[in-house]
């Protein structure tokens, strides 16, 4: 059983806080923090979708109050995948509960993509070093689509640690040295900022929204609802059949390329598949 088990900052990230476990454990192997977290020496520790979390449950000191369910709704990207994946949602639940955390990824490694880098936000960089002594990494910073501060209304700088890095103890406190403000500075139109807010609000939403208490949709009904709604605008026929080059140039018309390319959306050459939602359980 643990000593101790820090405090997760605010949307803090769970691979941030076991990082700064490391740094105050006094051990001088990661391997040793990792059998004292999770009871096992050679577990992959994931920055999105961290896995043996009920051995951490169990390690964790007597009268925590930290439950495996806050942890994994409130400091890990789950929220964003189970949105999406509705019929995935319980078994990557599963793995991350548990030692499989191999299987996470299977059908979704294709369809989310983390930053290469940690991001961060100036303005909460130093207000977390006011106000907690340190600085730490914030989970909505690092999800995917979310390039805008929702607090500060700025552009979110890349800090120099990369986010799929091995050396997750060295990684979790978001110091000045790792996070140069000077160095990354992105300049969008206006438009294209507006965008991103946008898209940054919807995503907060979703990753703390109690989707327990909203009727359970599943990905078939989004499906026939975008179709509809191609139908309506001349872009669908009847029997389901996407007019794909037309659906294209109207959807750069209406983002535009700045925006997607913002996104990591490759906008030349056609290369924007919108296309899989529309063929769902078709063939």
């Amino acid at each position: 059983m643990l000593s101790f088990f820090p405090t997760p900052y605010p949307d803090e990230i769970l691979y941030s806080v076991f990082a700064r476990y490391h740094a105050r454990s006094g051990n001088i192997k990661p391997d040793e923090t990792l059998q004292e977290l999770f009871n096992s020496r050679n577990i992959i520790v994931r920055p999105d979708l961290p896995y043996n979390l009920s051995y951490l449950i169990k390690n964790l000191p007597l009268l925590s109050q930290h439950t495996l369910e806050s942890l994994i709704q409130k400091h890990t990207l789950y929220p964003m995948y189970a949105v999406f994946m509705p019929d995935s949602k319980s078994a990557i639940l599963g793995y991350m509960k548990g030692e499989l955390g191999t299987y996470i990824y299977r059908g979704i490694a294709s369809s989310v993509y983390l930053p290469k880098y940690f991001r961060f936000c100036p303005k909460c960089l130093f207000e977390d070093l006011h106000t907690f002594g340190e600085a730490y990494w914030h989970r909505l910073h690092q999800t995917p689509g979310v390039l805008v501060c929702t607090i500060h209304d700025v552009v979110l700088n890349d800090s120099i640690v990369p986010i799929w890095n091995n050396k997750w103890y060295q990684v979790g406190i978001a110091s000045l040295e790792n996070c140069p403000i000077s160095n990354v500075t992105r300049n969008y139109s206006e438009s294209t900022k507006e965008w991103l807010r946008l898209i940054a609000s919807d995503i907060e939403w979703l990753m703390t929204c109690d989707f327990k208490s909203l009727p359970s949709k599943e990905l078939d009904w989004f499906h026939i609802q975008y179709i509809v709604l191609l139908i309506k605008r001349n872009l669908a026929t009847l029997d389901r059949q996407v007019y794909e080059q037309g659906l294209r140039q109207k959807f750069l018309s209406f983002y535009g390329s700045e925006f997607l390319e913002a996104l990591g959306i490759n906008v030349s050459n056609n290369n924007i598949n919108l296309f899989k939602i529309f063929r769902l359980h078709l063939e």
